[in-house]
């Protein structure tokens, strides 16, 4: 088999006003400054053979124009290998600092069509804050699986979910079901239909039975 080697380098610049007045935003990851002026710079490294990715690696610093002080943003490093065993890991390491800030890795092992995999999230300060573990399966009518999020700090399950999906040659259902720690639950019903697409999922959960997904934080 032939293997190849492709370099991507990227650079992107980001510049955005608002109004005076903040935009309406539904949960917290979409808050954005009111200004942006800044300038990315990412090398992308792929290493492939004729069937897939047998490894990446990227690294991506950022230059904050409007942030006088600290203009540099923590430099991004996210590798990827594996088939059959798969690795991941993501870093981010403060200039300033002089040190790692955060870190993500999660491993997967997938053999006929049954993938098990389990991940550990790091911040500075505070050490390894949370670990995720999952199985899933996934053939060509049916994919489900679950997945837990445990924070070994509470020693408690902070989230479990799972899922059931079938799909046929002109429609599917899919279901779902979380329970996040202490209270919060709810559970997805969708069904999809070829050439219609998805209608609105039917949500269930502490408010009851509603089309509407409520947000959480």
């Amino acid at each position: 088999k032939s293997i190849e080697h492709a370099i991507e380098p990227a650079v992107q610049y980001k510049y955005a006003e608002l109004g005076k007045e903040e935009p309406p935003f539904f949960d917290m990851s979409e808050l954005v400054p009111l200004k942006t002026s800044s300038v990315e710079v990412s090398l992308m490294n792929r290493i492939l053979d004729k069937e897939s990715e047998l490894l990446t690696l990227k690294v991506t610093e950022t230059y904050d124009f409007l942030n006088v002080e600290k203009p540099y943003q923590p430099l991004l490093v996210d590798a990827y290998a594996g088939k059959v065993v798969s690795l991941r890991l993501s870093a981010a390491y403060d200039f300033y600092l002089e040190e790692i800030t955060s870190a993500n890795s999660d491993a997967a092992v997938t053999l006929f069509g049954i993938t098990a995999s389990a991940g550990q999230s790091y911040v500075s300060g505070l050490g390894v804050v949370s670990n995720t573990y999952g199985l899933s399966y996934g053939g060509r009518a049916v994919s489900t699986g679950g997945r837990l999020l445990y924070d070994p700090k509470e020693d408690i399950a902070r989230e479990v979910s799972g899922w059931f999906a079938y799909t046929h040659q002109c429609w599917g259902f899919s279901f779902s079901a979380v329970n996040k720690y202490p209270d919060d639950y709810g559970v997805f019903f969708t069904v999809s239909l070829a050439g219609i697409g998805s209608n609105k999922p039917i949500y269930y959960g502490p408010g009851g039975l509603s089309t509407t997904v409520p947000v959480t934080q």
